[in-house]
C-alpha cells in the first residue's frame, strides 16, 4: 500500500535492511542506497525504493544491517524544537530534530540555529544489533518542516562519500554545509577547500551538473541569503560545476565613499568546467533582498557589480578587473548579464553615483608611481585638476580612462569636472615602491634522512613577499620555506608585488649519507667493510669499542688512497665504531653474530 500524503504526521516504516554488493564509485548513490527519497517528483521507482518520491515509499517494505549511514535534508523555522526524524531499533532510539541529534536521550550534536535549512549526517555502527533486527523509521513533516530528501545506506560510509553525497545535497537544494567542510563532486574532485578558502565560507553556493545523482542545474542561490540568484542559459556539461562563497562582512552594497576590506561583502567564485565551456554567468538581486540591503537609490546612483581575476590573500583587488552596471527588470530586481566569472575570480557590490571615478596606483621598481583614472557612465571629456599644499596639475581627457606619470610620492586631492560642469572629487596617495633585500644560501646539504630545509633571510621588506620555489620549470611550493628531498639545482623567485628577485641554489648529499658499513649484521669469520666517502684521505682513523666502552680495535691511515677499509671481529656481541676523517665523524652500531 502507498503512503498517499506528504508524511504530514509520524508515519512509521519497518525495514529489515538488506545486504549490499560492492558497486562502482561514480553511481554511489545509486549503487549503494537501500532507500532513496525525495520530496520532488520522481517517475522512476525500482521495487527497492530506489530515487523514489516519498509519496511513493510502500509502508511493509523490510531490510536490515547493523550499520548504517543516514543522511537528510529538510527546511524548519527553527523558533521551536521539533522532531524530523527517529531511527528505533531494539530499546535504542536516534532522533534527529530541528535543533540537535540525540541519541537515546543523550545530546550528541548541537545544529545551527540560525540556518532554517539542514542537512544532517548520521554515521552509526552497534555491533551489539542483530543483522536481523528490525529499524523503525519515523519521519515527521509538518506545515513549518519540510523533509526534501533522504538517502539511507546500509553501512558507514568513508569520509569522501560523505563528503560527496553531503555536497550533491547542498548544490541541489541551495543549503550550505558547515564552514570547515569540503565540497567534492561525484568524481572526488575538491569543489571547495575550507582550509585555503577560509576567509570565504558563508553561504555557500553552487550549481552544475552531477548526472550521475541525477542532478543538473544552472540556477542556484542560497536559502539562508534569499535573494541573490546566479544563472547561466545553458546547462552545465557532465561534472562541471560552480561554486561560490562570501566573507561575512556587513554591506553588501556599500557606497563606493565607504569601500574598505572591514565592512563589505566579497565573493570567491570557483569553476571547475572544461576547457571548452566559456559561459558566460548572469547575476541577479532579487527586489526583496535589493530593498533590505540598501536604503535609499538616488536619481543619479547605481549599482555596479565589480569583478577581479587577480587577487592576493583575502580582498579584491580594486586595482584592475571588470565593472559591470546593474539594469532593473519589469519587477524591480537588478540584473547584471554576460558576466565573465572566471575561476578564483571575486566580485563585489558597490553603490556609486553615474559620475563614478576608479583609481589606482602602479609603478615599476623603483621608479615613481602611475596614478591610473577610469570613469564611470560619465560624460567626458573632463578637466582633472590635481592638487595638494605643495603643487597643482591640470590635465584634459578625453575618453573614460587616463594615466598621471609625472606626480612625485604625496597624497593629492583629484578634481574631475564633465562636459556638463558636474564635478567629483576623490582622495589618492602616491607611494614609491621600496625594493626588498634578501639573502639566500647557494648550496644546502641533505641531511642524514635525505631532507633540508631551505629558507631565506630577509634584510629589508616594507611589504608582504610572495614567494615561488620551483624545480625544472615547475612550481613545487609557495611558502616562505620549503622542504627539499632531492639532489639538484633550484630556484626561488620573490615579489612584493612591484618588485622581484630571482635566486639560484643547489641541494647536495651530505657527505655523511654516502659512507657505510656491511654486511651488518655480520659474521666472526666474515670480513666487515668500511665504504668512505670518497678516496685519498688526508687521515682516517677507526676506533672500536664494546658496549662498555673498551677500546678492542684502534686503526689510523695517513694518505689513504682507497675508501674500502675491512676490520675483522674475533668474538660475537654488539660493538661501536667510530670513523673519522678531515670531513666525517660518525659512529656506527655493529652487530656481530
Amino acid at each position: 500500500m502507498h503512503i498517499k500524503t506528504a508524511l504530514i504526521n509520524g508515519i512509521k516504516i519497518v525495514f529489515l535492511l538488506l545486504s549490499l554488493n560492492s558497486f562502482s564509485q561514480s553511481e554511489y548513490i545509486k549503487n549503494n542506497a537501500t532507500l532513496w527519497l525525495k520530496n520532488d517528483t520522481v517517475t522512476n521507482c525500482s521495487s527497492n525504493n530506489y530515487n523514489c518520491a516519498l509519496t511513493q515509499l510502500e509502508s511493509n517494505y523490510k531490510m536490515y544491517s547493523n550499520q548504517f549511514s543516514f543522511f537528510i535534508a529538510y527546511k524548519t523555522d527553527g523558533n521551536v524544537e521539533k522532531d524530523i526524524v527517529s531511527l528505533k531499533y531494539g530499546t535504542k532510539t536516534i532522533k534527529i530534530s530541528n535543533k540537535n541529534v540525540i541519541k537515546q536521550n543523550d545530546t550528541i550534536s548541537v545544529l545551527d540555529e540560525n540556518r532554517n535549512t539542514k542537512i544532517v549526517s548520521y554515521l552509526h555502527n552497534d555491533p551489539t544489533f542483530s543483522k536481523k533486527g528490525k529499524l523503525f523509521i519515523d519521519l515527521i513533516n509538518t506545515q513549518e518542516d519540510n523533509i526534501l530528501e533522504i538517502i539511507f545506506i546500509p553501512k558507514v560510509v568513508s569520509k569522501f562519500h560523505k563528503e560527496k553525497i553531503e555536497t550533491y545535497l547542498s548544490l541541489k537544494y541551495g543549503f550550505s554545509l558547515n564552514e570547515n567542510q569540503y565540497y567534492r563532486s561525484v568524481k572526488n574532485d575538491t569543489l571547495w577547500n575550507p582550509i585555503s578558502l577560509a576567509a570565504f565560507s558563508k553561504d555557500i553556493t553552487g550549481m552544475g551538473n552531477d548526472s550521475e545523482n541525477f542532478y543538473n542545474r544552472n540556477k542556484s542561490y542560497n536559502h539562508n541569503l534569499k535573494g541573490l540568484e546566479i544563472y547561466t542559459d545553458s546547462t552545465f556539461l557532465n561534472n562541471n560545476y560552480a561554486v561560490w562563497g562570501h566573507n561575512g562582512k556587513v554591506k553588501m552594497i556599500p557606497n563606493q565613499n565607504e569601500l574598505s576590506i572591514e565592512n563589505y561583502k566579497i565573493w570567491h567564485f570557483k569553476k571547475q568546467v572544461d576547457s571548452i565551456d566559456n559561459r558566460l554567468f548572469k547575476l541577479k538581486i532579487k527586489k526583496e533582498l535589493l530593498d533590505s540591503v540598501i536604503d535609499t537609490l538616488l536619481v543619479n546612483e547605481k549599482i555596479y557589480l565589480y569583478v577581479s581575476h587577480t587577487n592576493t590573500q583575502d580582498a579584491i583587488d580594486l586595482s584592475s578587473g571588470q565593472h559591470y552596471v546593474g539594469v532593473f527588470n519589469s519587477n524591480n530586481d537588478i540584473v547584471f548579464d554576460n558576466i565573465n566569472l572566471l575561476d578564483n575570480s571575486r566580485f563585489i557590490f558597490i553603490k556609486a553615483p553615474e559620475t563614478n571615478i576608479f583609481s589606482r596606483t602602479s609603478n615599476k621598481c623603483g621608479e615613481t608611481s602611475q596614478l591610473h583614472l577610469e570613469f564611470l557612465e560619465s560624460n567626458y571629456p573632463f578637466n582633472i585638476t590635481v592638487s595638494n599644499d605643495k603643487l597643482r596639475k591640470n590635465y584634459y581627457v578625453e575618453n573614460s580612462k587616463y594615466v598621471i606619470n609625472d606626480l612625485p610620492e604625496g597624497k593629492y586631492n583629484v578634481e574631475v569636472t564633465d562636459v556638463f560642469k558636474n564635478k567629483k572629487n576623490i582622495q589618492v596617495e602616491v607611494k614609491d615602491e621600496n625594493k626588498f633585500e634578501l639573502k639566500l644560501k647557494e648550496t644546502w646539504n641533505l641531511n642524514e634522512n635525505n631532507q633540508v630545509i631551505v629558507s631565506p633571510e630577509i634584510l629589508k621588506s616594507d611589504k608582504k613577499l610572495q614567494y615561488t620555489w620551483t624545480k625544472d620549470e615547475q612550481t613545487i611550493g609557495t611558502d616562505n620555506s620549503i622542504q627539499l628531498e632531492t639532489e639538484g639545482y633550484y630556484r626561488l623567485q620573490v615579489s612584493n608585488g612591484t618588485c622581484e628577485e630571482e635566486f639560484m641554489f643547489k641541494v647536495i648529499s651530505n657527505p655523511n649519507n654516502s659512507i657505510s658499513v656491511y654486511p651488518n649484521p655480520s659474521k666472526t669469520n666474515e670480513d666487515v667493510t668500511l665504504k668512505l666517502s670518497q678516496k685519498n684521505n688526508e687521515f682516517v682513523e677507526v676506533k672500536i669499542n664494546d658496549t662498555n666502552g673498551k677500546l678492542i680495535q684502534f686503526l689510523n691511515y695517513k694518505n689513504l688512497d682507497t675508501d674500502i677499509i675491512k676490520v675483522h671481529f674475533d668474538f660475537s656481541g654488539v660493538y661501536f665504531v667510530h670513523l673519522k676523517t678531515k670531513e666525517t665523524n660518525k659512529v656506527f652500531k655493529v652487530i656481530i653474530n
